[in-house]
This record gives structure tokens, C-alpha cells and sequence, in this order.
């Protein structure tokens, strides 16, 4: 899972919502999801501060989510992206289960489970 993803999902926001936010077709997202396609820097600078991470975090340059909670503290609540320490335990673990995943040390429905868990989905 990207990072992108990653974060979206965290903030339970819509594909179709953040998409219409970008400006960009809900289809130019998925292809940024699904590594497909490169984000462009001007949408890469729009991602960053709407979940308020560095874009070396974003890109998977940086491994550790560092004073996300600090990142946010100047930010409005308007696009209703604000993290807070659950959120970034979330993402933690989300990050944790991932590698596992990539790794090979989860099939697809331990995966597909584990992060239902995660996110609190029915």
C-alpha cells in the first residue's frame, strides 16, 4: 500500500472526494495509488498540505512519520484532515502490516483483515 493511500484511507476520505479537492479525475488518483502513474510536484505539494506530511515522507523517501501531530497544529480545520495521535497510531500500524504484507509474510485475506481491524470496519 502507498503512502497516499495510506493516508487517505487513515482520514476515511473518499477517493472521488480528495480527487475533486486535487481538481484531478478520480482515475489520475488511483493511478498515483496504485504507483502507475508519478504525481506531479504541483499535486505533490497539494498532497502534502492537505495531510500535512513532507513529501519525503509522501514519496517513501522518509520512514518515519515525525511530529505529524506538530505539522498540524497551524492548520485549519477546512478539508477536515487533522491528525491526531490516534490517527497516527493508525498509520502506524498500517505502515507495520503493509511491509508484512509486501514482505510476503501476509496472504491477501490476513492483509485484507488485519487492516478492516485497523480502520474499524465492519
Amino acid at each position: 500500500m502507498n503512502r497516499l493511500k495510506l493516508l487517505r484511507e487513515t482520514k476515511r476520505v473518499m477517493q472521488k472526494d480528495l480527487a475533486e479537492y486535487l481538481d484531478v479525475s478520480p482515475s489520475a488518483l488511483s493511478n498515483w495509488e496504485a504507483g502507475r502513474t508519478q504525481i506531479s510536484t504541483e499535486y505533490l505539494i497539494k498532497l502534502c498540505e492537505y495531510f500535512g506530511v513532507t513529501a519525503d515522507y509522501l514519496l517513501g523517501l522518509d520512514t518515519e512519520l515525525k511530529n505529524l501531530h506538530e505539522l498540524h497544529t497551524h492548520r485549519t480545520n477546512e478539508n477536515n484532515a487533522e491528525f491526531n495521535q490516534y490517527d497516527i497510531d493508525m498509520v502506524r500500524d498500517l505502515e507495520a502490516i503493509s511491509a508484512l504484507y509486501d514482505s510476503g509474510h501476509l496472504t491477501d485475506e490476513e492483509f485484507k483483515v488485519a487492516k478492516r481491524k485497523i480502520l474499524n470496519l465492519q
